[in-house]
């Protein structure tokens, strides 16, 4: 129907694509770009499940190199406080050997991120989550666009 003219080409994510592009020009890290350029295709081309999952992991990786940058003491010191044989982290390897959902309640605690801030990319963890194992979950275009639209928000514009 799209291509006789009878349905419009855009739709709810073409306003999260197009603000992904505008952060992509912005970007001269290559890693950081390499994410948001495969999310951006995962999106246009419909694949939902996979750009549920890279945009999550674009999203990690920008929080994990704003801890190494910027808060890394805070972090090591509040990991080592919840565990005490905790090795303190000192590159992203270090960081992704923590739960992603302590490694967000960590941050929440060392106010990188607020209360809501934290609950919301929980949200987006718990669908990512889902979206990365074999289920029969359908992922609707509205819930992928607000699921990269939270982390846009919460993440990309931020870090």
């Amino acid at each position: 129907m799209e291509d006789r003219g009878l349905i419009s080409r855009i739709g709810v994510l073409t306003p999260v694509t197009q603000t992904l592009e505008k952060y992509i020009l912005d970007l001269h890290d290559p890693d950081k770009a390499r994410f948001v350029e495969e999310a951006i295709a995962c999106v246009k081309n419909k694949s939902y499940r996979a750009a549920i999952v890279l945009t999550w992991v674009g999203a990690l990786y920008l929080l994990y190199q704003h801890v190494l940058h910027q808060k890394l003491a805070e972090f090591n010191a509040e990991v080592y406080r919840r565990f005490p044989k905790s090795k303190a982290a000192s590159n992203i390897d270090d960081l992704a050997g923590l739960k992603e959902a302590e490694f967000l309640n960590v941050l929440e605690h060392i106010q990188v991120l607020t209360k809501a801030e934290a609950k919301e990319l929980v949200g987006c963890l718990d669908r990512r989550n889902t979206a990365g194992h074999p289920n029969s979950h359908t992922f609707t275009e509205v819930g992928v666009g607000n699921h990269v639209e939270t982390l846009i928000t919460s993440v990309y514009r931020r870090y």
